[in-house]
């Protein structure tokens, strides 16, 4: 299951299919006119052989058109998805949630809304940062999964209260909601873009969660371009549309900019992040997941340190842009050299550009601050040339005391699960 939910793509548009159809119909009539000989045909003859062509030109539609499917949960398919995914889905979520406690400690949730919910693994993460939630309605289409996730949270036991109070499921969200215009402190939706059928229906789905959403809406796909290209694409409506108006937001997280994504402009690949997490030789009893970033080319890889998975997210804030400076992001792990360390960053401009650290320029010890860099670091680092950002880093400023905290904040990190 892990393999072909990897392997999802984005749905194709019926013009976008109609398109290609017609292409190729064109494509087999002019191959087919060239065999026919100079006789004029009856209009018989004509209508047999278009039928033939039309045959022909599905059958090719079919091997060519990835067969999207959205993904139906059924009991079993619910203890298949749980082996599966369950901690990868926990260590991505508490990533996320990391970085948004230490970003902004001052919010504390009170209630939340996870749309897509599957196995809950929202609600441990999330209890794990915060104690101040009260309310967590987890809605998901399929009763099983919502069963079993139940389940999970009542510690196996049917009869007995869940580990968390105040945990509701539901399989369609209620229409009280937006009629008396709830709002949540918190709203999620993990996986659940690529199971949509059209652009449309996404943005129609976008639009719901950000006028539901009260302070921080965060959108999680898988690792790779077609997951990357659903976030960019509720990303850039969402600051497009809600522009100037009273549901206006902001970027949190992770990009430092506002543009378009340079990423996918550049490169043509996904902006991807990693979490690596491992448990105790029991996986029945609720363990801690230690997490630490670093590059793998598998979407999933066994190692010493633990499993890997990749994913593409997007925490989006509402309200205005504060006025200081944002931080740059690293798109890679440090390349350290013998004199020098250089990064691969994301710059708040909206450009990709390499940056080079040297022993000159260690200020606050902003040298081993980049050299414990690793994908997804964001270096508190200010006046950079942007005219030229392959040109060192001496114009970068940066206070002490910035530094050597994320300098401590990097090594905390990087000795977890150790």
């Amino acid at each position: 299951m892990r393999r072909h939910l990897w392997n999802k793509r984005v749905p194709m548009e019926q013009d976008e299919m109609k398109k290609i159809g017609q292409e190729l119909e064109y494509k087999l009539t002019s191959a087919k006119l060239q065999q026919t000989s100079s006789e004029l045909l009856n209009e018989e003859e004509i209508e047999k052989e278009m039928a033939g062509i039309r045959k022909i030109a599905l059958q090719q539609m079919k091997k060519s058109i990835y067969n999207w499917r959205p993904l139906h949960l059924d009991a079993y398919l619910s203890v298949v998805y749980m082996s599966s995914h369950l901690l990868s889905n926990y260590a991505v979520w508490y990533s996320i949630m990391s970085e948004i406690s230490a970003i902004d400690p001052e919010f504390r949730p009170q209630n939340v809304l996870d749309f897509g919910s599957g196995l809950a693994t929202s609600v441990w993460a999330i209890n794990e940062i915060w104690t101040s939630v009260n309310e967590h309605y987890c809605w998901d289409h399929s009763v099983d999964v919502c069963t079993l996730a139940r389940l999970l949270l009542q510690e196996g036991k049917a009869d007995a209260d869940m580990v968390f109070p105040g945990v509701y499921f539901r399989q369609q969200l209620d229409k009280e909601y937006s009629k008396k215009g709830l709002r949540f402190d918190l709203v999620l939706s993990g996986h659940t873009l690529l199971e949509l059928p059209t652009k449309k229906t996404r943005l129609q789905h976008i639009d719901k969660l950000w006028t539901q959403t009260k302070d921080y809406l965060i959108l999680v796909e898988i690792g790779t371009p077609h997951g990357h290209s659903l976030i960019e694409e509720a990303r850039l409506h969402i600051l497009n549309t809600y522009k100037n108006t009273k549901h206006s937001g902001h970027v949190f997280a992770p990009c430092p900019h506002e543009k378009p994504c340079p990423v996918v402009s550049e490169r043509s690949k996904a902006c991807s992040f990693e979490v690596t997490y491992k448990v105790g030789p029991s996986q029945v009893q609720k363990k801690k997941v230690f997490l630490e970033s670093e590059s793998k080319k598998e979407p999933k890889q066994r190692s010493k340190k633990g499993t890997s998975v990749r994913y593409c997210y997007v925490v989006l804030k509402k309200g205005n842009l504060a006025e200081e400076p944002r931080a740059p992001r690293c798109l890679s792990n440090a390349n350290k050299q013998k004199s020098s360390v250089q990064c691969q960053l994301c710059f708040p401009d909206g450009r990709v550009g390499r940056a080079v650290f040297t022993q000159s320029q260690n200020v606050g010890n902003l040298v081993r601050l980049a050299k414990r860099s690793v994908l997804g670091t964001r270096l508190p680092i200010t006046g950079w040339n942007q005219e030229d950002l392959d040109a060192s880093s001496s114009n970068a400023t940066t206070s002490d005391s910035s530094v050597t905290d994320s300098a401590e904040h990097i090594d905390s990190e990087c000795s977890q699960g150790t």
